[in-house]
C-alpha cells in the first residue's frame, strides 16, 4: 500500500505543477483596464472616469498580471473596438505594476464613444478594453 501511494502522489503533484503552470503562462497578461483623468500614481486614489470633454488628457490605467510582460500596445479607437476604427496606436512599458497611455481628444474631433485596448507585447489577442465617452 504505501508502495503504490508514493507514485500516485508523484503523479498527482506533476500533473497540479503542469496545469498551474499552464493557467500562468496563458492566463491573461493584462487586467483591469480602466480610463482615469490623471496618470497613475503609486501614493494616490486614480479618478476613474468614463466621460471626459473635448481637449482633455486620457488617461488609460492597466495593471500587469506577470512579472515578465514589461511592455504592451495600447491601441485607442473612434467608435466601436475594430481594426478599422483605429486611430492611435503606441507601445508603453511597465511602471510600478501597472501601463499607462495617455490620450488628448482634440477639439475637432467629433463628440462620441471611444474606446481603447491593450495588447501585451506582440500579442494579437486583446488582453483587455475600455469604453468611454467625449463630449464637447
Amino acid at each position: 500500500m504505501k508502495k503504490s501511494l508514493i507514485p500516485i502522489l508523484g503523479i498527482l503533484l506533476l500533473l497540479t505543477s503542469f496545469y498551474f503552470g499552464h493557467q500562468y503562462l496563458n492566463g491573461p497578461k493584462i487586467i483591469e483596464g480602466q480610463t482615469a483623468k490623471e496618470p497613475y500614481s503609486e501614493n494616490k486614489d486614480l479618478n476613474f472616469a468614463k466621460e471626459f470633454q473635448a481637449g482633455e488628457p486620457i488617461y488609460f490605467v492597466a495593471e500587469g498580471n506577470r512579472f515578465y510582460v514589461d511592455e504592451a500596445t495600447v491601441v485607442w479607437y473612434q467608435g466601436e473596438i475594430k481594426s478599422g476604427n483605429r486611430i492611435k496606436e503606441e507601445k508603453v512599458e511597465k511602471k510600478d505594476g501597472y501601463f499607462t497611455a495617455e490620450f488628448s481628444i482634440s477639439e475637432e474631433m467629433e463628440p462620441g464613444i471611444y474606446g481603447v485596448g491593450i495588447f501585451a507585447k506582440d500579442n494579437k489577442v486583446m488582453e483587455t478594453k475600455a469604453l468611454f465617452k467625449v463630449n464637447k
